[in-house]
């Protein structure tokens, strides 16, 4: 997140399209659309339904897609919880 803050046009050549892991608590569910977002700043689209709770700890990888620069969220899709 710091490097999309300080400088969002770098911070795309790094990460856009890369595969990452991240760990975070679980702040919202959208089980109907398979979606959670971690930390209130990472929104999640998970590749496959899952039982996840929020305030749950989990560890996630995905592909970066963006950044949303008025919702100050980073948006990561296909990814599967570790």
């Amino acid at each position: 997140m710091q490097d999309f803050l300080a400088d969002e046009s770098k911070a795309n050549l790094k990460y856009l399209d890369k595969t990452i892991a991240i760990k975070g608590k679980i702040t919202s569910v959208d089980a109907l659309n398979n979606t959670i977002v971690i930390d209130e700043k990472v929104f999640v689209l998970l590749k496959k339904n899952s039982d996840v709770k929020q305030n749950e700890v989990i560890n996630i990888q995905g592909r970066v897609i963006g950044y949303d620069s008025l919702l100050e969220e980073i948006k990561i899709d296909q990814a599967e919880i570790k």
